[in-house]
């Protein structure tokens, strides 16, 4: 499966650990600083930049949207991968702050947590409560989890 990884660089510790479990796992991952010019403040970057993290949301099949730490450009593609029918699952170690953002709840086909606390809170929000919601005692199993939640959203468009 193609990965499309929305995250903050601010989170470059979990976000390559992330990145390495997905790898493991057999996927191809695109996690778009990685070719984004982080010398250049992001007012600075060229259109091409821009094009080039389309190109990769095109060619995915699944986004992640790292929640522990996220900001606008997270939030604008996790709207993208909904206005393209695309899946977007959301990924959490150990912060709520998603909880506040309900527009990028309401996109979110389900969420992947590490810790079981943070899962009962989940399943007792509002709107991500009707949601897949899923625990996994190590990042290293993300990658198989990942395709669980994959093959629920198909299996849901297939129902429809």
């Amino acid at each position: 499966m193609k990965v499309y990884i929305s995250a903050s660089i601010i989170n470059t510790i979990l976000n390559e650990r992330v990145t390495r479990a997905l790898e493991d796992a057999g996927h191809k991952v695109f996690l778009p600083y990685l070719f984004c010019p982080t010398h250049l403040p992001h007012e600075s970057y060229p259109e091409a930049i821009f094009r080039l993290c389309i190109d990769a949301m095109e060619e995915c099949d699944i986004g992640i949207i790292m929640l522990d730490c996220y900001g606008r450009d997270s939030s604008w593609e996790c709207g993208w991968f909904e206005s393209k029918g695309k899946p977007i699952v959301g990924f959490i170690s150990s912060s709520l702050k998603c909880l506040q953002d309900w527009m990028i709840k309401g996109g979110l086909e389900g969420v992947i947590t590490t810790d079981e606390k943070i899962k009962e809170q989940l399943l007792g929000d509002e709107i991500l409560g009707k949601r897949l919601i899923t625990h996994i005692k190590d990042i290293e199993m993300l990658g198989p989890e990942l395709e669980k939640h994959f093959t629920a959203c198909c299996k849901a468009d297939l129902d429809i």
